[in-house]
């Protein structure tokens, strides 16, 4: 009788090698790349080093955590702060080792007294952006970070204002004037478009400017002429070795022959055969002889990349060849037996010439030279205003690190303290960020005590429109980090989705991936995941047809489908994922409409809410009394509300004059029923004070006064519009302080980037976030709504660049400016950057998809439409372009080809707008007068939590300069006060809402945290204002909480 033993089967020997994974990652001796996908606990794994480092290193700070998100840190931190404070009792049995690390951890900080209780700041786990900050304050107070210069999380004004110094100063340089006539040239002279695209280049010039500041503007064409050769060397060589000898003589002598047929049958076009009629039939595999190879592969495929079938004489192929005929086709169907042979052609083809024109390189030239002074003129911006944004801070922190693109001595001094480093999200590493990292860590050597642990995913890798580059960890994975090697390790088990969901995700996400990894094009390969989570509950998938061309049909599907989820159960959570915010607003609707609360979050542009048009309007009409538009609006709107007929009655006849002038004809007035009357009278009185008020105060504090005075806070229908008219507020007033405002043709641009925040929803709320937004998250259900829509691309900059990591070290860079006018005069090198960009957006979206599906636990519902009937042969299939074409190829089988028959949609009846207006008795209140807390209301404050009384003496709003701690700070303060027992109250507003599953008081404590130092700056300058005592507190609007900050640490 044998000895038969069991083998292992797939499921063991994955846990296995995910258990070793993780043991070693935990393991201070070793440094290690760690893979880990999508639920498989990797915040744990660097929770657990973490603590195992704690426990043995002289100091905290020689240990050094670096996420890429404060929710991350934050997460982290908590992570290890809980696992500090507790002593393991209660734990589950997953967390208890790592109780026991925890308890070694706090023996060894007692041991040597660092109270971390007391200084949990002496725990260095922050973000990358934090790390820039800490290490640009290490120069000294004459460098270029200075210390004393605010960041600012909206920078946009400052860019606009440097671009509009640009074009005028650029004129003054005669070096530069001819430069700046050619980028006119190349935008038809369309001023107003060149600022707007330099100020968009300034917001993005962390990804570019160390590209130009490497070498000069006249040595950048040489760089990118290098980096071109480079590449199409690359592909010639790949295709060159791919292709057996054989078969690229036989197709060398096929090209020479077509030619000859073609100029012999006077053929005067142009084209890449004619690279074929000089020389002899040689090929050889290189730069120069490219137009060779697409020559060779234009023979061979046909203009859509296919295999060609017919040889025609338009190909070279004389009707009367019969034997050319036969060759071609044997050579073609040899080529067609080569595996990848088809690809590799067609990549051949779209390469461009491996030099620059003149053209190319002048506008290159001229490019550089242009965004070099922009940024000059930045800076001066910056030092103007006080104010920097991130990427000037994290510029600073690369300039401290490095020396001529070598580590500087503080970077070695940074790195002789710092022992131990570990990396969160390391897919979602820039080239610049990884240059940090490896300057860190120059000098580290394998043994010498000093460790590296990097975690992350690059099927998570979504971010390559912040220059993400997944290439860098693909090649960290095989070459280390710099000079320090790492052990690549991955883990395999997935501790969130129930076992269904993990294998539905295997087989088709897993389906859709690309079969290999490569660094240039963003391809990633799919690592298959094994479930661990076996005690979820029953799951399902569901694919779902929606009505093509109807995104209000396909919103009514999903309100249905959460209504029949939230039915089923109270406490699951739902989550709708959309790839663009556009996605949100019908959605929103519908589910409003079925009775579901909502909760979103940078969904809604600030711009689309209702008060904001009106304020909008009412800036624009207070600014220009001519802009007709604006003046009917602020007539429109509530706290006047003149009907249509109304309207057209007061300007009936009369093109010529303004509103303003209009509403001082009394006989117009006549016209008007006398309830409007009153209404349009106390409206034109309020106005008539503001315009006698104009220029006595800032732009946005005059239209603030004239709001309160219209009754605009008491024509606001909901809570939360009082919300967004502060959200509007402050953003005319940053703009407005930031100098060169040009008037209300610039409100479109302010509020492009800002989106309405609401009051926190209830928590059975159904929540609404971008894909982007969710990652890190995780709920009970997930639906994935418009697949079938195309993604919406974005204007075309004015250079397109490209920078792609060479497999061993180094990188290739690719730069084109935007091409002469006219949409067909495109340039070969700015269409072949466009391709790599579309390859690796597309490879990008299929990891999006990945991200999307991971989030859900039990449910995951998918929604797309197909193409409409009688569009041709691709009926029946997704539009090009789309998520589900990505995902077809695994679905079509399964996916409904029609969306489900039901009782037809609802038809929208068409309804008079309903109009809302204040009563015409009302009366503004008089703003002299103390603050009664009935209004306190309406500013959005709570009086009972205030303890404010009738006798309060209300103020509002300030914006303080002064010296604290030896430093000049600057301070802004939303409402001051004093109330009733004489103490003044600094109020800072919150308006922001608790996370996903985040408890309201840990919410307020992370809050109240930040605003520390804002609470000791502000109160130490209000101090100067008066004698009385200063109590500094938050309120959170979304809470409708009043909370007291501390300026005790």
């Amino acid at each position: 009788m044998s000895d038969a033993r069991a083998t292992p089967g797939p499921q063991a020997l994955a846990e296995a090698e995910d258990q070793y994974a993780r043991d070693c990652s935990t393991d201070p001796e070793r440094s290690i790349l760690l893979q880990a996908p999508a639920g498989s606990g990797k915040t744990t794994v660097l929770t657990e080093r973490y603590l195992r480092l704690l426990a043995q290193v002289d100091e905290p700070e020689e240990i050094l955590a670096i996420t890429f998100t404060r929710k991350a840190a934050a997460e982290m931190r908590a992570r290890v702060l809980r696992a500090l404070d507790s002593g393991g009792a209660g734990e589950a049995a997953d967390a208890r080792p790592r109780s026991g690390l925890a308890a070694r951890a706090r023996a060894h900080a007692a041991a040597r007294d660092w109270q971390l209780d007391q200084n949990p700041g002496r725990l260095r786990i922050q973000t990358i952006d934090a790390l820039n900050h800490w290490i640009a304050s290490q120069l000294p107070v004459t460098g270029r970070a200075g210390g004393l210069l605010r960041i600012s999380d909206r920078a946009q004004e400052l860019y606009r204002i440097a671009a509009r110094r640009t074009l005028a100063d650029a004129e003054a340089v005669a070096a530069l004037q001819p430069r700046i006539d050619l980028l006119f040239e190349r935008l038809d002279n369309d001023y107003g478009r060149l600022e707007r695209l330099l100020a968009d280049m300034l917001g993005k010039r962390a990804h570019w400017l160390p590209r130009l500041l490497r070498d000069s503007a006249v040595a950048l064409p040489e760089r990118v002429t290098a980096s071109l050769r480079s590449i199409v060397a690359r592909r010639i060589d790949e295709l060159a070795r791919r292709l057996p000898r054989s078969v690229v003589v036989e197709g060398a002598e096929l090209a020479m022959a077509t030619a000859r047929h073609r100029r012999a049958a006077g053929d005067a076009g142009s084209g890449l055969w004619r690279a074929w009629l000089e020389g002899d039939a040689a090929l050889a595999p290189e730069p120069g002889q490219l137009w060779r190879w697409q020559g060779l592969a234009a023979l061979a495929l046909t203009s859509g990349g296919e295999w060609r079938r017919a040889f025609t004489v338009r190909e070279g192929f004389p009707p009367q060849d019969r034997a050319l005929k036969e060759r071609g086709k044997r050579w073609v169907e040899d080529l067609a037996g080569v595996n990848g042979a088809r690809a590799a052609l067609a990549a051949i083809v779209l390469l461009p010439e491996p030099r620059l024109s003149a053209d190319e390189t002048a506008s290159l030239e001229a490019l550089a030279a242009v965004l070099t002074f922009a940024c000059q003129e930045l800076e001066v911006v910056f030092q103007d205003h006080g104010q920097v944004d991130h990427s000037y801070i994290a510029a600073a922190a690369r300039q401290a690190l490095t020396e001529e693109g070598a580590p500087s001595d503080l970077a070695l001094r940074l790195g002789a303290r710092l022992r131990h480093l570990l990396v969160d999200e390391f897919q979602d590493t820039s080239i610049e960020q990884l240059e940090l990292l490896e300057a860190l860590t120059a000098g580290w050597t394998p043994g010498d005590g000093n460790s590296v642990l990097a975690v992350g995913d690059p099927m998570q890798s979504i971010y390559l429109f912040r220059e993400a580059e997944v290439g860098l960890f693909l090649r960290a994975r095989e070459r280390g980090l710099g000079e320090f090697p790492l052990e690549k390790l991955r883990l395999m088990r997935n501790f969130r989705s129930a076992p269904g969901l993990v294998d539905w995700v295997n087989a088709h996400l897993g389906h859709v991936f690309p079969p290999a990894d490569d660094v240039r094009t963003s391809a990633v390969q799919y690592l298959a995941s094994v479930a661990a989570n076996v005690a979820v509950g029953a799951e399902q998938v569901e694919l779902h047809c929606t009505p093509a061309g109807s995104p209000a049909g396909e919103a009514r599907v999903i309100a249905a489908l959460a209504k029949r989820l939230r039915a089923a159960s109270a406490a699951e959570s739902i989550a709708i994922l959309v790839s663009s915010r556009t996605h949100a607003a019908a959605i929103t609707a519908a589910l409003d409409a079925a009775g579901l609360p909502v909760a979103g979050v940078d969904l809604v542009a600030l711009a689309e809410v209702p008060v904001v048009r009106d304020l909008t309007a009412l800036t624009r009409a207070l600014d220009h009394l001519g802009d007709r538009s604006a003046w009917l609006a602020i007539l429109r709107a509530p706290w006047c509300g003149l009907t249509l007929e109304e309207l057209h009655a007061l300007v009936d006849g009369d093109r010529n004059s303004t509103m303003w002038e209009l509403l001082q004809s009394p006989g117009r007035l006549m016209h008007l029923a006398s309830d409007s009357r009153v209404r349009l009278e106390r409206t034109r009185e309020a106005l008539a004070n503001a315009l006698e008020a104009r220029d006595r105060a800032p732009l946005a504090a005059w239209v603030e006064a004239t709001w309160l005075a219209l009754g605009g806070p008491a024509a606001c229908a909901r809570d939360e519009d009082l919300v967004h008219a502060d959200a509007y507020f402050r953003a005319l007033g940053r703009r407005t302080a930031a100098g060169d405002w040009r008037g209300g043709a610039e409100l479109g641009e302010l509020l492009g980037e800002l989106y309405a925040n609401s009051p926190g929803a209830p928590r059975d709320a159904v929540q609404i976030m971008t894909i982007h937004g969710a990652k890190g998250l995780e709920f009970d259900h997930v639906l994935l709504p418009g697949l079938g829509r195309r993604l919406r691309q974005d204007r075309e900059p004015l250079m397109r660049w490209i920078e792609l990591p060479r497999e061993s070290a180094g990188s290739d860079l690719l730069i084109a400016p935007l091409p002469p006018p006219g949409s067909h005069n495109r340039h070969p090198l700015g269409e072949f950057i466009r391709g790599l960009q579309r390859e690796r957006l597309r490879n990008e979206q299929t990891r999006l998809l990945y991200v999307a599906a991971t989030r859900a636990r039990r449910g995951l519902y998918l929604f797309g439409h197909l193409r409409s009937p009688g569009r041709g042969e691709n009926n029946g299939r997704p539009e090009t372009g789309t998520l589900l074409e990505l995902l077809w190829p695994a679905v079509a089988k399964a996916f409904p080809q029609a969306p489900p028959p039901g009782p037809a949609a609802p038809r929208e009846r068409r309804r008079a707008p309903h109009l809302e207006r204040l009563p015409s008795g009302w009366r503004a209140p008089d703003l002299g007068a103390p603050l009664a807390p009935a209004a306190l209301h309406v500013a959005g404050y709570d009086p009972d939590a205030l303890g404010v009384t009738e006798g309060h003496t209300q103020g509002s709003g300030l914006e303080l300069t002064g010296l604290h701690e030896g430093e000049l700070v600057s301070v802004h303060i939303d409402r001051t006060f004093i109330d009733a027992s004489g103490v003044r109250w600094i109020v800072d507003v919150c308006n922001a809402v608790p996370g996903a599953g985040q408890s309201a008081d840990a919410f307020i404590a992370d809050e109240a945290a930040r605003r520390h130092a804002w609470a000791l700056r502000s109160a130490a300058l209000v101090r100067l204002l008066g004698p009385e005592p200063v109590r500094a507190a938050c309120y959170f609007t979304a809470l409708d909480r009043l909370w007291e900050l501390s300026e005790r640490p």
